[in-house]
């Protein structure tokens, strides 16, 4: 599993790790990257029910920055 930062969501960086390496990705993708945004929420089916959710805030070199991490079950098309 390869887990990178939004700098690294993009096809190119996908197709290295998930079809050429045989790996799994799993991208990071903000407001900023409207497409895979919209696409993402598209084709990943929103949670019945509640998911477990992370938080962390974290201050460094005078910045605050916070990320919030929520567990998804993967769609049936993905296994």
């Amino acid at each position: 599993m390869v887990s990178l930062d939004a700098l690294n969501t993009q096809d190119q960086t996908a197709r290295a790790i998930v079809m050429e390496g045989g790996g799994d990705y799993l991208p990071t993708v903000k407001g900023n990257q409207p497409t895979v945004l919209q696409n993402i929420k598209t084709l990943v089916p929103a949670p019945e029910a509640p998911t477990p959710t992370q938080c962390r805030t974290d201050e460094e070199v005078g910045l605050l920055t916070s990320a919030q991490l929520d567990k998804l079950p993967a769609p049936l098309w993905l296994k």
